[in-house]
C-alpha cells in the first residue's frame, strides 16, 4: 500500500521512528481526497509499520539559521496512484528526534485550521498540501492552558523543503547531489538527462515558486511565515499556521503576532520567496565544478524570479478584471490593474468582496478598461464569492472544540464551492479586519 523511496536517502535525512497518538475521535474525512488516493479507511493508515520516519532539515527562520526537523510529524509512507506520488503525514503525532525539548503535539484548534485553508487553497487552483482527515486525541496538552491535542493527515507531493537541501550542503557534495537528484527524480524527472540538469533544477523551482506567491498575492493570502523549512520544493504551499486572508485591502498588512517587525506582510512576501530562493541557490553551488561559474549561473536563474512573478501575477490579475486577452507584458494594460488596486486601497474596501462585487457587475466603479469589453463569466471564475475568514473559522473552530461539528461541516461543503454564491451570508461578510494570528504550536 505505501512506499519508501525516501528512505533510499543516506539517514541523516530522516530518523525511522514510530507515531505515539491515542486517537479518540476521527472528526473530519476529506472523502474526495481518499477517492482520489484510493483509500477506504482512515483507520487503515493507522496501522503503523515499522518504515514509519520524520524528516530533517535547516531553516532560515525570520532569517536567521536553525537545524530543524519534524519535531512534531510522522511520514506514513508514499502512495502511488496512477503514476503519481504522494507523501502521506501525520502531523502532531509524537515526540520525535527533532522535536527539541516539545511535546510533539499540535492543538486541535491549529490542525481544524490548517484543513480549511488547505482545502480551500485547493479550490482555488493554489498549489497546496492537502488534508486527508482530522483526529481527536485522548489527550489534553498544556499551552499555558488545556487543550485539546489533534493530529491532521496532510497529503503532499512530497515534503523535500528548500531547507532540506540547505542541510546537505552542510554536510557535503556526495549528501547534497544524493537529495537533489531524489528531487529531480521525483518532480522532475524530465531533467534527468539534461546536461544542464542542476541549473534546470533550479529554474524549474524557481518558476514554480514565483507562480506560487503570484496565486497567494492574486487572492489576498498571506502565509504569515515563509520561512526556508516551509518552502517546498514541489511549489506547494505548506504549514499554515499563522495565516490570513487580507479582508481590507492594505498590501502593507500582515496578522502574526510573533512577526514583530511584519517580515512575512502581504506586500513583503514576493521578496521574501526570492531571498529564501537565493538561500537555495547558495546551496546548489557545491554540484558544479567551478565555483566562480556556478555563482554566475545560479544567480543568472534567480534573477528570472521577478519577470516569472510579475508575468505571471498580473496574467492572474487581468482575469480578475476580465480581460480574456490581457497583455501582461504591455505598460499600459498593467497600468489598468494598478490603478484599480489603488482605488480599492484608498476606499478601504474588502479584497475579496470588491472583485465579486465587479464580478457580478454590482461594484460602483470599475477599471478604466479602454477599448477592452470585460468578461463577467470569466471573472465570475476567479473571483471567489468568499474567503475562510477569520471570525468565520474561529467561531467554526470554537464550536468544534465543545463537540458540535456543524459550522465545521457547513465550512468544509462551501470550501469546495467557492465561487458559489449561495453561500451563508456570514461567510461572505467582512468584518473588522484588525486581529491577529498565532502558530497554533
Amino acid at each position: 500500500m505505501l512506499e519508501y523511496t525516501y528512505l533510499d536517502l543516506p539517514d541523516m535525512f530522516y530518523h525511522v521512528n514510530q507515531p505515539d497518538i491515542n486517537v479518540k475521535n476521527i472528526d473530519l474525512v476529506n472523502h474526495s481526497l481518499m477517492r482520489k488516493l484510493d483509500i477506504e479507511r482512515i483507520e487503515d493508515l493507522l496501522e503503523f509499520n515499522e518504515n514509519t520516519f520524520s524528516e530533517s532539515y535547516m531553516g532560515h527562520q525570520f532569517g536567521s539559521p536553525v537545524t530543524l526537523g519534524d519535531g512534531r510529524a510522522h511520514i506514513l509512507g508514499e502512495r502511488v496512484v496512477d503514476g503519481e506520488r504522494f507523501d502521506i503525514a501525520l502531523k502532531g503525532s509524537g515526540v520525535t528526534k527533532y522535536s527539541r525539548n516539545g511535546d510533539g503535539r499540535a492543538p486541535l484548534e491549529a490542525v481544524l485550521k490548517e484543513y480549511i485553508y488547505s482545502e480551500f487553497l485547493y479550490n482555488v487552483n493554489i498549489p497546496t498540501t492537502r488534508s486527508l482527515a482530522i483526529l481527536e486525541l485522548d489527550e489534553m496538552i498544556d499551552r499555558g492552558i488545556k487543550k485539546k491535542a489533534g493530529v491532521i493527515i496532510r497529503v503532499a507531493d512530497s515534503h523535500i523543503r528548500v531547507g532540506t537541501i540547505q542541510l546537505a550542503a552542510l554536510e557535503g557534495k556526495d549528501e547534497l547531489k544524493k537529495v537533489v537528484d531524489y528531487a529531480i527524480d521525483r518532480h522532475y524527472p524530465y531533467l534527468k538527462h539534461h546536461t544542464a540538469k542542476y541549473e534546470m533544477f533550479f529554474d524549474m523551482v524557481v518558476r514554480k515558486e514565483a507562480e506560487l506567491v503570484a496565486k497567494w498575492q492574486s487572492i489576498g493570502f498571506i502565509h504569515g511565515v515563509i520561512n526556508t523549512d516551509n518552502v517546498l520544493i514541489s511549489g506547494e504551499t505548506i504549514d499554515f499556521g499563522p495565516c490570513a486572508f487580507l479582508e481590507t485591502y492594505d498590501p502593507n498588512k500582515w496578522y502574526s503576532e510573533i512577526d514583530i517587525n511584519g517580515r512575512y506582510r502581504f506586500n513583503n512576501q514576493p521578496s521574501i520567496m526570492h531571498w529564501n530562493l537565493g538561500m537555495l541557490g547558495n546551496s546548489l553551488v557545491k554540484l558544479f565544478d567551478a565555483e566562480e561559474e556556478a555563482i554566475a549561473v545560479l544567480q543568472k536563474v534567480l534573477d528570472r524570479f521577478g519577470t516569472y512573478y510579475l508575468n505571471h501575477w498580473f496574467m492572474l490579475m487581468g482575469e480578475k478584471i476580465g480581460i480574456n486577452n490581457y497583455d501582461y507584458m504591455s505598460d499600459e494594460d498593467r497600468g489598468i490593474v494598478l490603478d484599480f488596486l489603488n482605488e480599492i486601497e484608498e476606499q478601504k474596501l474588502d479584497y475579496t468582496d470588491t472583485f465579486r462585487k465587479l464580478a457580478l457587475g454590482t461594484l460602483d466603479f470599475r477599471p478604466d478598461y479602454g477599448e477592452y469589453i470585460p468578461d463577467y463569466e470569466l471573472m465570475k471564475t476567479v473571483n471567489p464569492s468568499f474567503i475562510p475568514r477569520f471570525h468565520s473559522v474561529n467561531a467554526a473552530i470554537e464550536l468544534a472544540l465543545q463537540g458540535n461539528y456543524s459550522k465545521m461541516h457547513e465550512l468544509e461543503k462551501f470550501i469546495t464551492k467557492p465561487y458559489n454564491d449561495r453561500v451563508p451570508e456570514y461567510l461572505k461578510q467582512p468584518t473588522d479586519h484588525n486581529f491577529n494570528t498565532t502558530c497554533g504550536t
